[in-house]
C-alpha cells in the first residue's frame, strides 16, 4: 500500500514522507485500547486518505521547519542588542 501511495505522487509537504500514513498507524499501535480505532475499516481509510485529525494539526515550530531563518532571526536581534549597547 505504501508502494502505491508513493507511485500514486501523494506526497506530504516538501520532505517526501507520508505523515498522515505515521499518524494512522501510531494511532493503530496506541496502548490504551480506547485510543485505538475501533474498526479496521476507519484505518483502512485513514491509510488511504489524509485524516481530519492529521490535517488540523499545528505547524511545527519555526525552528524545525526552516533552521537557516530562526537562526538568521536571532542573529539579527542580537546584533541589533549589540549595537545598541555599542551607541549608549
Amino acid at each position: 500500500m505504501y508502494a502505491s501511495l508513493l507511485k500514486n505522487n501523494t506526497l506530504n509537504n516538501e520532505n517526501n514522507t507520508l505523515g498522515w500514513v505515521d499518524c494512522a498507524i501510531k494511532q493503530a499501535v496506541e496502548i490504551n485500547p480506547t485510543k485505538r480505532y475501533a474498526e479496521v475499516s476507519e484505518f483502512v481509510y485513514d491509510l488511504k486518505h489524509p485524516s481530519p485529525r492529521y490535517l488540523s494539526k499545528s505547524k511545527p515550530p519555526l525552528m524545525e521547519r526552516n533552521p537557516v531563518v530562526f537562526w538568521q532571526g536571532i542573529s539579527f536581534i542580537l546584533a541589533c542588542i549589540v549595537i545598541y549597547q555599542y551607541i549608549q
